[in-house]
């Protein structure tokens, strides 16, 4: 559960509901993981997101695609976060 007035890290989106499956559960785990320690848990949360196919998700990778673009615009500009897909 998130501290009152947290919003998530989308706004707009609401997360505050605990996952109703087993493979949202994994997949909550790994972004915690990462959260953590994101070196330590960055393999565990690629293997979620290739797993249920985000890596394929013209929406999803939209999404990622402008959030770099503001957190790492030279990033950007250079192809560092170019989908393979």
């Amino acid at each position: 559960m998130r501290p009152a007035g947290d919003q998530g890290c989308l706004p707009g989106v609401d997360d505050s509901h605990p996952p109703s499956t087993s493979w949202e559960e994994e997949a909550e785990r790994a972004f915690e993981e990462y959260e953590a320690s994101p070196e330590a848990g960055l393999p565990a949360l690629k293997d979620q997101l290739v797993r249920h196919r985000a890596d394929q998700d013209a929406e999803i990778l939209r999404a990622a695609q402008l959030l770099m673009a503001r957190v790492d615009p030279s990033g950007m500009n250079t192809g560092k976060y170019r989908s393979s897909s």
